[in-house]
């Protein structure tokens, strides 16, 4: 819940799940900082009005099932078409892309993968996938979990501990988790929320 005056030490430092402290600079150092100079001195606590140490992105999309490429590989969920290695376009975006610079990426980034992909070697993995016009750049720390909501199915849950690629160069920002049970994502609407919690 977001801070608002009497601003506390006490009511920040709740709020402030990185940390419990009663030192206005560690709680400000610690502190999801956003748009604001939270992080920088020198440190106050109006600073805090309006806080909240939540931070989360989400991208809905309307995914689909497709097979492509030797082996029957299987994709679920959306593409974009824009790479050789995953072929047609599939699915759309509902809502959410381009990210937001102001949703804890730093960068304004156009998503081209949110999906679930069926490999024929076994290497299967969750991917999600977005470019933009810097080569490097996009804050990839700031999120803790991803959770993909389907109506009628159980949420997936991904953490960044457990990626196998979460990197942005070349213009692309690529994270992965391996997974070995298929077809987690249905035909439909699925939102992909990161979030810092």
């Amino acid at each position: 819940m977001a801070i608002s005056y009497p601003i506390s030490l006490l009511a920040i430092s709740a709020e402030n799940t990185a940390t419990t402290s009663n030192s206005l600079t560690t709680l400000s150092t610690t502190a999801v900082e956003g748009l604001s100079t939270l992080n920088e001195a020198p440190y106050a606590m109006s600073e805090f009005n309006g806080y909240t140490h939540l931070i989360e992105s989400a991208v809905a999309i309307n995914g689909v099932n497709r097979y492509w490429g030797k082996g029957a590989r299987q994709r679920i969920g959306y593409t974009s078409g824009n790479d050789s290695y995953i072929g047609d376009a599939q699915g759309s975006i509902s809502s959410g892309s381009p990210l937001s610079s102001s949703d804890g990426w730093g960068l304004s980034m156009s998503v081209q993968v949110a999906a679930w992909i069926e490999k024929a070697n076994g290497v299967h993995h969750f991917a999600f996938e977005a470019t933009t016009s810097s080569s490097t750049g996009a804050d990839l720390t700031w999120w803790n979990k991803v959770t993909i909501s389907r109506s009628g199915q159980t949420d997936v849950v991904l953490t960044r501990a457990n990626t196998s690629k979460n990197e942005h160069a070349n213009y692309r920002m690529n994270i992965w988790w391996n997974a070995s049970t298929a077809n987690y994502i249905g035909n439909g609407l699925a939102t992909w929320t990161f979030s810092s919690s």
